[in-house]
């Protein structure tokens, strides 16, 4: 796709403004992208993704940066070189660095847990089985705090859904 101001160069940018609730989409080269103006912000030599995150994860002043001696059993990385770096070097890093990360991860996002999009095809058997596991954690915790009442009514719930689900295949 070329740019759509110089018709040139090919498109690298894609700009899209909501003013009054109209958006408008443009596709730039960046060189037009830079005259436009008011993206100098994405042409700075040392910007990245990986840079603007990390600086959400250093400690306040007078803190100790926390679990910087414990190393990942799947990469190797300590939590520094995940501040240092802005991501997390493996699947594992996720599990062992929790208790660090997700106070910012809740900064970041509403929800910690990443739900992802959901195939419109698949939609209804993947929304069944998300409720499910969410009655089966809600039962493990009305078994832990002995409230035996609401573990049998979790309990049902998850059996009828799963009945439904089954019967709908």
């Amino acid at each position: 796709m070329l740019c759509e101001v110089c018709g040139k160069n090919p498109a690298a940018f894609h700009v899209i403004t909501v003013v009054n609730g109209e958006k408008v989409e443009q596709h730039l080269c960046e060189e037009c992208a830079k005259q436009k103006g008011g993206m100098a912000f994405m042409f700075h030599p040392h910007l990245s993704v990986a840079g603007m995150l990390s600086g959400l994860f250093t400690p306040a002043e007078g803190q100790v940066e926390p679990g910087t001696m414990e190393r990942c059993p799947g990469c190797g990385k300590t939590y520094h070189d995940f501040v240092k770096a802005g991501r997390l070097g493996c699947g594992v890093c996720y599990t062992q660095f929790e208790k660090e990360i997700e106070p910012v991860m809740r900064k970041i996002a509403a929800n910690p847990e990443h739900v992802g999009k959901v195939p419109k095809r698949r939609s209804g058997s993947l929304l069944t089985w998300r409720e499910i596991e969410g009655l089966r954690r809600g039962l493990d915790e009305a078994v832990r705090t002995e409230n035996y009442e609401e573990a049998a009514r979790l309990r049902d719930q998850i059996r009828e859904l799963e009945k439904r689900h089954q019967e709908s295949r």
